[in-house]
């Protein structure tokens, strides 16, 4: 169940989203769930209140509003101008509500997750080499 709730997530925007946000309080729940809750269950220290909780995830709900339903921004001089979207491929820093989010994260699951830490799998082999110094299979 989300902590958080659209109202709370317009509030924060300096926009209001055309489609519901349902779904983007549902991401950042799962999110905060997973890089922040689990802090506090796996270690057993109290990082986060239930207020904490709602705040990171309100902010983390604001920041994938904005990659979803993306403005631009314009920028320029007197005899030309630029219109920008932003940054890709920042994750969550890419937006400032992003960036408040981590910042709250007090832990850091957000900042693991945001650098990828959570993908990373490698594959090892060893070679045990050939039985009774047989070099044929």
């Amino acid at each position: 169940m989300a902590r958080t709730d659209s109202i709370a997530v317009i509030a924060l925007l300096d926009f209001v989203p055309a489609k519901s946000i349902d779904s983007h309080i549902e991401i950042a729940n799962v999110m905060v769930t997973d890089c922040c809750a689990a802090a506090t269950t796996a270690t057993g220290a109290d990082y986060y209140t239930a207020a904490r909780l709602e705040l990171i995830e309100r902010w983390l709900a604001a920041h994938y509003c904005c990659v979803s339903f993306p403005r631009g921004k314009m920028e320029g001089t007197k005899n030309a101008s630029q219109t920008k979207r932003g940054q890709t491929g920042k994750g969550l820093e890419a937006t400032l509500y992003g960036q408040q989010a981590m910042s709250m994260d007090i832990a850091g699951g957000l900042k693991v997750a945001n650098d990828g830490k959570y993908r990373q799998l490698t594959a090892g082999l060893s070679w045990l080499g050939y039985e009774n110094g047989d070099t044929t299979t």
